[in-house]
């Protein structure tokens, strides 16, 4: 049992993690200053007409996918958020699964159990009397105690068949509940692997970020010391690391989406209140 209940923590303590590595916002896309829209300018003043146009080319689409990155950033934050709001109410939602009908029943069982209490207790002390009587050897103590018990035996049957028809509705309501629980929260397992995934496309936008942020030092060099050459090759680099980042933002907003979709398919299969 103790192993049961170490593998169960450490599994919600892996699902956690995974979830806040989900939730951990991407690192801010990389702002063109003013200084080196300046100094680009300067340097492309100097560069031929088909140089110019290559380098141009590669700073706009740069520019672009920077833009594409911040507004990734904005929408895989505002899905990120709206699912965990829904999941957090539909969770909450699953586990009062027929949970006033379930209370409704309980209260008839008691309140059945109660009504029946003195007829009950009239049985029982009937039956010990007659065991008494019989003890004693008088008979017809004995058979006037039976005649009373056996006029009371149908009314107590049927009291406590009153009893088990309640507590059956009681049972089946509760096993019907526990079902319908574990659909919906298998429905919402299906959610662990996306944020896994999710953990694991942000992981691998480490590396091209590293790689973008000391590219750029090296275009703001290039461009100081107004290198074309060294500026057109640091912004095509610099585009291709922006597209690789760009690109898994997109999927993991994707994946976002398809967060959004079995929160969606759990909350459709949820009983009507």
């Amino acid at each position: 049992m103790k192993i049961k209940t170490r593998y169960a923590i450490t599994m919600i303590m892996v699902l956690l993690l995974a979830t806040a590595a989900a939730a951990r916002p991407a690192s801010a896309a990389i702002s063109v200053s003013s200084t080196f829209k300046s100094s680009l300018d300067k340097t492309l003043a100097a560069a031929d007409s088909a140089m110019k146009g290559k380098i141009s080319t590669q700073y706009n689409d740069f520019v672009s996918l920077q833009q594409q990155d911040t507004q990734w950033d904005a929408n895989i934050k505002a899905i990120h958020y709206k699912n965990a709001e829904a999941e957090t109410l539909l969770r909450k939602q699953i586990k009062a699964v027929d949970a006033a009908k379930i209370d409704k029943l309980a209260i008839q069982v008691k309140q059945t159990r109660e009504r029946y209490k003195k007829l009950f207790d009239l049985y029982a002390s009937l039956n010990r009397q007659i065991s008494v009587s019989r003890t004693m050897g008088t008979k017809d103590l004995t058979s006037m105690l039976r005649s009373q018990s056996e006029a009371m035996k149908p009314a107590v049957q049927l009291a406590r068949q009153d009893i088990r028809n309640k507590e059956a509705a009681l049972k089946a309501a509760k096993e019907s509940a526990a079902r319908t629980i574990k659909k919906l929260r298998d429905i919402l397992a299906e959610t662990e692997p996306l944020v896994i995934r999710i953990k694991a496309e942000r992981s691998s936008t480490d590396i091209p970020k590293k790689s973008l942020a000391a590219e750029w030092k090296n275009a703001s060099l290039a461009v100081k010391n107004r290198d074309l050459a060294s500026t057109l090759a640091s912004l095509t680099t610099s585009v291709s690391l922006s597209r690789q980042i760009v690109e898994q933002k997109r999927k993991i907003h994707t994946l976002e989406e398809k967060i959004t979709a079995v929160i969606q398919k759990a909350k459709s299969q949820l009983p009507a209140a």
